[in-house]
């Protein structure tokens, strides 16, 4: 969120969110407001989300994390998988979840622990941050859209297509050029020399 004097004498605020939705107040109730605000906020926790997911399944293979693994999944991998399947839908959360499902329903009556996902949560960000293992702030794929100052354009990373015309770019994989990174795929593979089988799917046009 933005905040930033919009009637400088009046002493009027105004909170920006993405949505675009504005909350104004003036700066007797400031603190009250900005700390009601506070408590509606999550904010980011890299000790079980994500990234810490991953952590747990480099573990299980071997591989090596800056992150801390979550107990839970840890203590369900212990059995011995042969086989570990990880299924990403993306912008389904809790509150999704529990707002049109009942509590008899597979995903809710299977659900072990909540994990949260990273900041910005765009699915640039976390999708990035899924095959990387690491967060936003380390990978740098922040959003769908990024400008890159040596093309002049603003493209979309994961489509390689200039943003406003809607069109591909004449440089392939501009993202992977100038902001390349690791796979969690290619770390573990390392790790255990080559004899694990990996596979992705995804969109064909990601």
């Amino acid at each position: 969120c933005i905040r930033d004097r919009l009637y400088p004498g009046l002493k009027t605020y105004r909170i920006i969110l993405k949505s675009g939705f504005q909350w104004h107040f003036n700066r007797r109730n400031e603190d009250d407001t900005m700390s009601v605000f506070r408590e509606k906020l999550q904010w980011p926790r890299y000790e079980k989300s994500i990234v810490n997911l991953m952590a747990s399944l480099m573990k299980y293979y071997g591989a090596d994390s800056i992150y801390k693994t979550i107990p839970e999944l840890d203590c369900e991998l212990e059995k011995g998988y042969r086989n570990v399947v990880l299924i990403v839908f993306d912008g389904m959360g809790v509150k999704a979840l529990e707002r049109h499902l009942e509590d008899s329903s597979f995903l809710r009556k299977h659900m072990v622990s909540p994990i949260q996902s990273v900041f910005p949560p765009t699915t640039t960000a976390a999708m990035t941050s899924y095959y990387t293992g690491v967060s936003p702030a380390e990978h740098c794929w922040l959003g769908w859209s990024l400008y890159f100052k040596g093309y002049g354009a603003m493209v979309d990373v994961f489509t390689n297509h200039n943003s406003y015309k809607g069109v591909p770019m004449e440089t392939k994989r501009i993202a992977y050029r100038e902001l390349p990174y690791k796979t969690v795929y290619e770390k573990i593979s390392k790790s255990v020399d080559g004899e694990l089988d990996i596979h992705t799917l995804k969109p064909e046009a990601i």
